[in-house]
């Protein structure tokens, strides 16, 4: 039997899919009707984002259908199902294990708000810092004036 990541992979290059984007599901009974298949796929994977089928084929050799699956965008993989309720039973979900690279290329950059405010809160930090210094020079300026005005002697 095919590796079912060796399986994804293959898929995915012949397809041109990303494959670190892609689902491979197995274990689909052959007579699950398409209805059945898009109800049970949109059931599970509805939470993880826009995703298109791009096949659903009988697999002799396996003896049921598998399906490929491509996200359009990144694919949160601690939120993908193990098994998709479906026809017949419990359908396994494989997909390929973070890439190192992949992450920077495909991951939506969540962090920049948190960072952003980090920044702010820093700027807001040196800002009162300045303005502080700056109230220091005015006051010294302000003394000097205050010690002129009052005549007293330089």
């Amino acid at each position: 039997m095919v590796m079912p990541l060796v399986m994804l992979r293959d898929w995915c290059r012949w397809s041109g899919a990303n494959a670190q984007r892609s689902l491979l599901i197995l274990g689909i009974p052959e007579d699950c009707e398409d209805r059945e298949f898009q109800e049970a796929v949109r059931a599970a994977l509805w939470p993880l984002g826009r995703y298109r089928v791009l096949g659903n084929v009988f697999r002799k050799e396996l003896g049921f259908r598998v399906a490929l699956v491509e996200f359009t965008e990144y694919l949160n993989r601690s939120l993908v199902p193990r098994q998709i309720p479906g026809k017949g039973g419990l359908w396994d979900v494989f997909f390929l294990p973070q890439g190192p690279d992949s992450e920077s290329r495909d991951r939506p950059n969540f962090p920049a708000q948190p960072q952003r405010q980090a920044v702010a809160g820093r700027a807001g930090v040196a800002r009162a810092a300045g303005e502080e210094a700056a109230a220091g020079e005015e006051g010294a300026e302000g003394e000097a004036g205050a010690g002129e005005e009052a005549g007293a002697p330089r």
